[in-house]
């Protein structure tokens, strides 16, 4: 099933490459929560400069890698949390597996306005548009 944005009656109406790349985002967030979790115990190989004149910082550069990577999550997280209680896991499940389709506990127009305003808000948590 291919990933499809509502024309008619969509107030969240986004640039294909703006849409494209919340989705991407949001397939990704469970391989960046991965790498949160991993970056204070990666070791430190040095700046590759043998001889340098400065010393390098892992620590910071560190700390500034993993903020990038929250920030990301974040996005994911604040666009979540605009989607009703009900919907979300069928709105995030949808995204990452389109395959599935959605629950059948509402009827799809819902889940797919549900899922417009969860991308629109992910676009814009992500400094996309």
């Amino acid at each position: 099933m291919r990933d499809y944005q509502r024309q008619k009656n969509n107030p969240y109406i986004l640039p294909k490459t703006a849409y494209k790349r919340a989705i991407d985002l949001v397939k990704d967030y469970d391989r960046i929560r991965r790498e949160i979790a991993e970056i204070p115990y990666e070791t430190h190989t040095g700046d590759g400069q043998p001889r340098g004149s400065t010393p390098g910082d892992p620590t910071g550069e560190a700390a500034v890698r993993m903020e990038r990577k929250w920030q990301d999550c974040k996005a994911v997280d604040d666009a979540l949390y605009q989607v009703p209680q009900e919907y979300r896991t069928g709105v995030f499940n949808n995204v990452l597996y389109p395959e599935c389709g959605y629950p059948v506990d509402a009827g799809i127009a819902t889940y797919s306005r549900k899922k417009s305003l969860f991308l629109y808000h992910v676009a814009k948590n992500a400094y996309i548009i």
